[in-house]
């Protein structure tokens, strides 16, 4: 899903109905390498609260 965004503002760029100033993409690239990180997290086995079932 996220690449549909990146997509998206890239071509609303490129069409000339959007222009990036540094701190749109210092924000784009943030949230970009916060999916990122958020995906190569490893998985969790659910909450883990200490107790044994």
């Amino acid at each position: 899903m996220l690449t549909e965004i990146l997509f998206a503002s890239g071509s609303a760029a490129a069409l000339g109905a959007a222009q990036f100033s540094p701190r749109i993409l210092l924000g784009g690239s943030l949230i970009v390498l916060a999916a990122v990180l958020a995906a190569m997290a490893p998985a969790g086995n659910g909450p883990s609260d200490g107790k044994s079932p």
